[in-house]
């Protein structure tokens, strides 16, 4: 990335559910290190999120060209729905020109102990299109940056 990457996620986290107190960081390095870089990265997570990588999340947002965003749904008219109005998708855009979707949560166990699909498109048509998606939920009333307290 030389300009922006931008992450729309459900779950993002460094804990490593393995090992009480474990850390794992390759995502998160290469992120911080995209930002150190002078990238503006922009981070789009579920309120989900929270549970397990609040610390995370809040540690994020303080980087320089780094910015966090949490999206809280209300829930339904009708009633609490299991698993509905979240930000379930999981992708990325890198320049306005490549594009990650996959299946897999931001978190240690999707990568090396479950069964998931990750994509690679290098099409800007399609970067934009998920990017016009991203803008649309970022700057919603549902989206807030991630609280400091």
């Amino acid at each position: 990335a030389k300009n922006t990457i931008r992450i729309q996620v459900y779950q993002y986290t460094t804990r490593d559910p393995h090992s009480p107190g474990g850390h794992w960081g390759e995502l998160d390095a290469a992120i911080r290190g995209a930002a150190e870089r002078g990238v503006k990265v922009q981070l789009l997570v579920d309120s989900y999120s929270l549970k397990s990588g609040q610390a995370d999340l809040k540690a994020l947002s303080q980087l320089k060209n780094m910015e966090v965003r949490i999206v809280k749904i209300p829930t339904w008219s009708g009633g609490h729905l299991d698993f509905a109005r979240l930000i379930h998708s999981k992708y990325l855009t890198v320049d306005g020109e490549v594009s990650w979707v996959g299946s897999e949560n931001w978190s240690q166990n999707y990568f090396t102990t479950s069964r998931n699909v990750g994509v690679l498109v290098h099409s800007r048509d399609i970067a934009q299109q998920l990017e016009q998606v991203f803008h649309q939920i970022w700057i919603s009333e549902y989206s807030a940056p991630v609280n400091l307290d």
